[in-house]
């Protein structure tokens, strides 16, 4: 806990992507989505929310990906320890689909997870400082934050919300490095963690 006895060190869960319950989610903002999509999670400074978009679009722009729609993550930020509250970032996911193309590829599905694999690298040197991508996969999904694990379903609304559950087998670690100081970008998990191969 930090100092104010209320703000956790980090927290969040990296999830199986809930496809039936994004699919709701982004119908409910009038966007589409194909058979295949992903899902993004842009964290960024409120000043730069708008920069970072731009960013994003830009650089979903010189791909071969296209960009659906935005949605505003429901968060409740009542949830949060003082020091938390006055650092959180605003919360987007975007929807990114493959690119149309002429002549269907063989193994669309793990090309197009490349392609997403790649794009926040491509992201680096554009998004502004104090943005980035928290996940980023037609696979995978991160909810994170400076929280502790008992403030984390009151947080994120999402979590509270019928029909995600189903879709949800995460792995929710409640660890963070203590040589550095806690920050929502740092918080865990992190959207790709290190497989130990079989023995």
């Amino acid at each position: 806990m930090d100092a104010d006895g209320a703000s956790g060190d980090g927290a969040g869960i990296l999830s199986s992507l809930p496809v039936a319950f994004m699919r709701a989610r982004a119908a409910e903002l009038q966007i589409s989505l194909g058979e295949s999509f992903g899902v993004g999670m842009l964290f960024a400074p409120h000043t730069r929310a708008a920069d970072a978009q731009r960013s994003v679009e830009e650089a979903i722009g010189r791909s071969k990906l296209r960009l659906a729609g935005w949605r505003k993550v429901p968060a409740n930020p009542n949830a949060l320890g003082q020091r938390a509250f006055e650092t959180m970032p605003e919360i987007w996911q975007f929807f990114i689909e493959p690119a149309p193309v002429k002549t269907p590829v063989a193994d669309s599905s793990a090309k197009f997870e490349r392609n997403l694999s790649l794009l926040p690298q491509a992201l680096e040197s554009l998004l502004p400082e104090r943005c980035y991508i928290a996940s980023l996969s037609s696979r995978t999904i991160v909810y994170k934050g400076l929280l502790t694990p008992w403030q984390f379903p009151h947080f994120y609304e999402d979590l509270r919300k019928p029909g995600i559950c189903r879709a949800l087998r995460h792995l929710s670690p409640a660890l963070f490095d203590r040589n550095t100081e806690p920050s929502w970008q740092l918080a865990q998990p992190f959207p790709l963690l290190p497989v130990r191969p079989q023995r």
